[in-house]
């Protein structure tokens, strides 16, 4: 196994900072198709919602 220079930078060279900065931009998001709920799955989520709540709150 071939190893060049050390592992870690020298104290002299590793104490600095540097500021980027990146202008401002969009993010366009689809959506996301695959991820249909129905107004069941609906039901059934804010029901072991409040459950759990009752439980933390009991």
């Amino acid at each position: 196994m071939v190893q060049w220079g050390n592992r870690f930078v020298k104290k002299s060279r590793s104490n600095f900072e540097q500021w980027n900065t990146i202008g401002a931009y969009k993010i366009k998001m689809p959506a996301r198709p695959f991820l249909h709920l129905t107004e069941d799955d609906v039901e059934k989520m804010e029901n072991t919602a409040e459950q759990y709540l009752k439980r933390i709150l009991d």
